[in-house]
This record gives structure tokens, C-alpha cells and sequence, in this order.
């Protein structure tokens, strides 16, 4: 599980290259992955798919993954 500001597009690379350096640790591999595009009650969040784009998640090819829309406030 990972969890994903989505109203900090200043920091999307940031996250980007955290997450790709998770993903090539040895005793994640084949780990199913899950992405919270976390405060999308935010007006200026990006929206799920867009944060899918910014990650590259298509790329990742090893692993089952989602993406999931939420607001930890409700």
C-alpha cells in the first residue's frame, strides 16, 4: 500500500523515484501494489488517473497494482 498527496504536484518525481526504488527491493518482488491518491477533497488534487500518469503505474509490469481515489477524511 502506498498513500499519495495528490494536492502536492510539486513533489510527484519525489514520489515517482521513491516508489520505483520500493519497487525494485528483492523482497517486494511480485508484491500486489495499492495506490491511494490520497485528499481528493482538495479542489486542487489531481485526480486518480492523473497521479497514475505522474507514477508511469502502466510501466509496471511485474506486479498487480491499483489505484484508488480517497480522502483520509471520510
Amino acid at each position: 500500500m502506498y498513500v499519495v498527496d495528490s494536492a502536492d504536484e510539486m513533489r510527484v518525481q519525489e514520489v515517482k523515484d521513491n516508489l520505483q526504488e520500493l519497487l525494485s527491493e528483492e523482497l517486494l518482488a511480485g508484491v500486489p501494489l495499492l495506490v491511494f491518491a490520497n485528499k481528493q477533497d482538495l479542489e486542487m488534487a489531481l485526480e486518480a488517473p492523473e497521479v497514475m500518469e505522474h507514477l508511469d503505474l502502466n510501466s509496471i509490469t511485474t506486479r498487480a497494482w491499483n489505484i484508488q481515489a480517497c480522502s483520509a477524511t471520510t
